[in-house]
């Protein structure tokens, strides 16, 4: 648990996953590409996307700043660290689908000469991975009700018997 504890709060803390890079990165992509004839800079749909992409980055900078501070004063990362792993988890992958989306149909495409060498493709078809590491969505959402919402946790027919014990198909109780 502890380990799993850690992983979510190096990931929501420490923005493991290049949220910094891909912000950073969507403005260099708003000029280089056109909306009906205007650089996408000029879009005001892709200016409001942008304006949302920073505020929620900076949100999770900040919480993760928090939560980084209490584990250098000793703490424990908490179940905060959820609700950070699966807004990045949610942003990262809404915002690699609007940069692949400006780039139209070479947006698909994973080449080393693309623009950027196709990091916005890379980080779409990585997200999933991140998504899973430290606990799936269904997991920290989990948390997140139980722990921060004091929700009842889900019904476990299964608690309180050894790994072992569990009757399967092949081991029948």
């Amino acid at each position: 648990l502890t380990t799993l504890m850690n992983e979510r709060a190096s990931i929501g803390g420490g923005m493991g996953m290049g949220g910094d890079l891909i912000g950073g990165n969507l403005t260099k992509l708003l000029d280089r590409y056109y909306i009906n004839g205007k650089p996408a800079r000029e879009d005001s749909n892709a200016r409001q996307k942008l304006a949302e992409y920073y505020s929620r980055l900076k949100s999770i900078e900040l919480s993760g700043n928090r939560i980084m501070s209490a584990i250098s004063q000793g703490g424990m990362p908490g179940p905060e660290s959820s609700t950070l792993k699966l807004s990045i988890g949610l942003l990262m992958q809404e915002m690699a689908a609007f940069c692949m989306q400006l780039q139209g149909p070479f947006g698909t495409a994973l080449d080393d000469n693309a623009f950027m060498a196709g990091l916005f493709q890379e980080m779409y078809l990585g997200i999933p991975a991140i998504r899973i590491a430290g606990g799936t969505d269904e997991v920290q959402r989990n948390i997140i009700g139980e722990r921060m919402l004091g929700l009842p946790a889900e019904q476990r027919v299964d608690k309180g018997i050894p790994f072992n014990e569990i009757p399967t198909s092949a081991r029948v109780a």
